[in-house]
């Protein structure tokens, strides 16, 4: 895997102007064509940024937390995969925490609440005394006073017979 001193070395820059260049930061000036080509070379060699390192210089992790029921229910399944996707797609990286049981709620929280997270979305609001005040967090439920997603179960199954007819009716 290539690192942003690789990059650097590869394109005639210092580290600074491809770091510069990646977060669309002016401060740091950069020709055109040399922009161009460390893009170029970030694509090329697959470079993925240091999240460590990312967390230690600007003080965010880039991790959302992801609290949640068991996904071997396929439909939990497939919200945890959108969520997955549309935190990935944000360039933020998932820590998941799941349970099957009361029991182990608790340890799926303390165990994703262990990681710097910079937001936590959570689909279970009986610890909510456990998250970290000023911690964003969203709910999956009505959690009065807190920022909440209801989801609209009415709408979910007004929509899914006529899905489920253009899945099966051949066209």
């Amino acid at each position: 895997m290539a690192t942003i001193k690789d990059i650097a070395a590869a394109a005639g820059v210092s580290p600074a102007v491809v770091s510069a260049v990646l977060n669309r930061n002016n401060s740091i000036r950069c020709s055109e064509e040399k922009r161009r080509l460390i893009l170029e070379l970030v694509r090329k060699t697959g470079y993925r940024p240091n999240r460590a390192a990312q967390a230690l210089g600007k003080r965010k992790s880039r991790q959302i937390g992801a609290l949640s029921y068991s996904p071997s229910d396929p439909s939990v399944a497939r919200i945890i995969g959108e969520l997955e996707r549309q935190i990935s797609e944000r360039n933020y990286s998932a820590v998941f925490g799941f349970w099957s049981d009361y029991p182990s709620i608790k340890v799926a929280f303390d165990s994703v609440l262990a990681h710097p997270l910079d937001g936590l979305i959570s689909m279970h609001n009986g610890l909510i005394d456990t998250i970290p005040a000023g911690l964003p967090t969203v709910y999956y439920s009505d959690v009065p006073g807190k920022c909440c997603v209801i989801l609209n179960y009415r709408q979910y199954f007004e929509n899914v017979p006529t899905y489920v007819m253009m899945k099966v009716t051949p066209m």
